[in-house]
């Protein structure tokens, strides 16, 4: 009996911190937070062609392959 009552008790608890959980976790803010994390991730992803981008022309310039004539 004491088990059960504790067992009740946990499940009662356990129901409270999901009911808040939705509350804070409404459809706006994982709307807003799923918005935000992929427009930083398209941020880096330009990024890290940029720098690909430059480091391929470094190299290029490096070996002589350049189309331009270095003055």
């Amino acid at each position: 009996m004491l088990a059960e009552d504790h067992h009740a008790a946990i499940n009662e608890i356990a129901n409270e911190d999901r009911r808040d959980v939705e509350k804070l976790s409404g459809i706006k803010s994982l709307s807003m937070l799923k918005t935000t994390r992929y427009a930083l991730a398209a941020i880096c992803l330009a990024a890290s062609v940029g720098c690909l981008g430059l480091w391929w022309r470094t190299i290029r310039i490096c070996d002589g392959a350049s189309d331009v004539a270095l003055v």
